[in-house]
């Protein structure tokens, strides 16, 4: 057999092998595996902000790694349950001349605006008990959070039961349930193609929509690596009192667009690794309370330009908690 004839038998064989890769597909399902995880995640946020009453503009950069570890039981008749606590928050933030930094490991976290909320939910368990047909049927220990981050700061108590109804138990319920949409339904190969839609529903930000279209782009020892590109967008949201002032806040709109790409291990049945990029504006109006007797205050508007990027590693095995680091100096 000649050189020529090798070579389009070589060639062949090749495109063979090339379709039949290409035509092997995979279930991207998610799963509870029962085992041991630790979530780092990492977000590097520029945001610039301006006000309906000036023309100045405000610049801030935020750098923020939270490590959450996450303890998934084996499921029985009755369900299965998954536990998730917070084990550090770090944040470093500067806006124009001044900064502000808290890492809830420093051997004496510095005094920080952020230092009551985030210190109450350093090893505070979070649990979501899930049915026999892997349904949300109860979530504890979302409202004894927001309650130990009043008990740390007095001042928050107008905050709490705002906080409870935004951040509280519905959050965790919308946001695990809709995750479990964001799959294509029957199994795919390389190279398919899926769009999905979620909706969250919160008081104050209003309908929080994400659509998405995402592609399985390759199949890397077993991981799914999945390109996508979506908007999140909301509605209206309802006014909300913040504050002793009593100033009132209403979201008016929520327009950002993300890419990025996941890696998903159909064997675990979860992400293992995200980058996402995320920008666009969001919108708030503010509403003075009304003086009595008094001329009228009008409302002002905030707009916010956002440009981030959000990194998420998730490593298998129980958190082992890092010497405490010097406290970090923030007074400028």
């Amino acid at each position: 057999m000649g050189r020529s004839a090798w070579w389009t038998v070589t060639m062949m064989i090749a495109a063979f092998a090339g379709a039949a890769g290409a035509a092997e597909t995979v279930l991207l399902k998610w799963k509870h595996t029962p085992g041991d995880y630790v979530m780092t995640v990492t977000q590097d946020t520029t945001s610039t902000m301006s006000m309906s009453s000036t023309s100045a503009k405000q610049n801030q950069r935020s750098q923020a790694e939270m490590i959450i570890e996450t303890v998934i039981d084996k499921p029985t008749d009755q369900g299965q349950e998954i536990h998730m606590t917070y084990r550090r928050v770090r944040i470093d933030t500067a806006s124009g001349p001044t900064t502000m930094s808290y890492d809830s490991a420093a051997a004496n976290p510095t005094p920080s605006p952020v230092a009551g909320i985030f210190g109450a939910m350093i090893d505070h368990r979070l649990t979501m008990v899930l049915g026999p047909k892997g349904e949300v049927v109860e979530i504890r220990g979302v409202d004894e959070m927001w309650e130990k981050v009043i008990r740390t700061n007095p001042q928050l108590a107008l905050l709490g039961d705002g906080m409870k109804k935004q951040f509280g138990e519905g959050l965790f319920n919308q946001a695990f349930t809709q995750q479990q949409k964001m799959m294509p339904d029957k199994p795919i190969a390389v190279g398919g193609e899926w769009s999905a839609e979620t909706t969250i529903d919160l008081p104050v930000v209003g309908k929080m929509k994400v659509n998405q279209k995402c592609k399985l782009t390759e199949l890397r020892k077993g991981v799914a690596v999945i390109s996508f590109d979506g908007k999140l967008t909301s509605t209206q949201g309802d006014p909300t009192a913040v504050g002793a002032t009593g100033m009132e806040t209403q979201f008016e709109k929520m327009d950002l667009t993300l890419s990025g790409s996941h890696d998903f291990d159909p064997a675990l049945g979860m992400h293992v690794a995200s980058k996402v990029k995320t920008t666009g504006k969001l919108v708030l109006k503010m509403k003075p309370p009304q003086p009595s007797g008094g001329a009228k205050v009008e409302s002002m508007v905030m707009s916010i330009n956002i440009d981030g990027l959000t990194n998420m590693k998730l490593t298998r095995g129980k958190y082992v908690r890092p010497a405490k680091p010097e406290a970090k100096s923030t007074a400028k």
